[in-house]
């Protein structure tokens, strides 16, 4: 990954980009916004101090035990959903394509791009 990212600078801020989506707190904050749920808010229907919310919402969930990261969750009304994927491309996007069928989603739209890879 570090070669990859030293080797082009476009393709280091995708993964950057990427990495980032993928984060357990820019998916919590995105449900807090759809949500509509403040930080003090989420604080509250935790039972929980708001530095410590604030603390876990700053990189401190990259330590949390599973069961810290589902009581966020259930607090936001969402589900959390571990998920192990294969690290060979093409194995990888297959298995993508079948869990995300298997949540209750349509196939997802081809976009056209089949050099297009998954990290």
């Amino acid at each position: 990954m570090e070669r990859v990212r030293a080797s082009s600078t476009k393709r280091a801020a995708r993964i950057t980009e990427m990495a980032a989506v993928f984060s357990l707190e820019h998916q919590i904050h995105r449900a807090m916004e759809e949500a509509h749920v403040s930080s003090s808010e989420l604080a509250a229907r935790l039972g929980a101090d708001k530095a410590l919310v604030s603390r876990d919402l700053s990189g401190g969930l990259s330590r949390a035990k599973f069961q810290r990261i589902v009581r966020v969750a259930d607090a936001l009304d969402c589900d959390v959903v571990p998920l192990m994927l294969p690290r060979e491309t093409r194995r990888r996007k297959q298995h993508l394509v079948k869990v995300f069928a298997e949540l209750g989603g349509a196939q997802p739209p081809k976009t056209g791009r089949t050099s297009k890879r998954l990290p």
